[in-house]
């Protein structure tokens, strides 16, 4: 079976004798679905593990050419007929890039007011942790495009976790910059 060149892990569980718990493999494969399923930028399977010689899934269908936008196509055409239209098929899955996922930060403005927040330093902290802030341009001697010159943290401390550590100075001393904001994650945007 192959699998998606943007897998990025794969857990294994073992459950403890059946005849010592009260929920069969089943229902507990089903409550893993759930619980996974709608996650932006996740795609994951529950499957119980086959004994004998890997065979991988019990229908596989391929789909060969050189039109990239045809093939996601029709891709999705018989996925969405398999998923809508065919009974008893679960963990449908394919090979297509998993669409990733972008946060969408958003600034809490009545209470960075109201705490003496500096808006414009909230955003500079936020892209000091993203792309950087843009300080100027350069044009190196030997070409004719320009190189943006970005200041950004050290990549050990550009995660999302560092929205909770990171402080703005305020009317009432520094504030982490996660009291003034929302992170959701929504589905990104992208190209084929």
């Amino acid at each position: 079976q192959q699998t998606a060149p943007d897998l990025v892990g794969t857990i294994f569980l073992e459950f403890i004798d059946r005849r010592d718990r009260d929920v069969d493999g089943f229902e507990l494969e089903n409550l893993y679905r759930d619980a996974i399923d709608g996650l932006p930028g996740l795609k994951a399977e529950v499957a119980t593990i086959e004994m004998g010689p890997p065979v991988g899934k019990e229908i596989q269908i391929e789909l060969n050419g050189e039109d990239l936008d045809m093939l996601f196509q029709e891709g999705q055409r018989i996925r969405d007929y398999m998923s809508n239209s065919m009974t008893g098929l679960i963990d449908i899955d394919d090979t297509m890039p998993v669409p990733g996922i972008e946060w969408e930060i958003k600034v809490d403005r009545p209470r960075a007011a109201m705490m003496g927040a500096n808006i414009a330093e909230i955003g500079t902290a936020i892209q000091l942790l993203t792309n950087g802030v843009m300080m100027g341009e350069y044009r190196p001697d030997d070409t004719e495009e320009e190189v943006d010159i970005r200041v950004r943290y050290p990549a050990e401390y550009r995660g999302l976790e560092q929205l909770d550590t990171i402080r703005i100075s305020t009317a009432n001393g520094p504030v982490p910059v996660s009291s003034f904001i929302t992170r959701t994650p929504q589905p990104k945007v992208g190209s084929i």
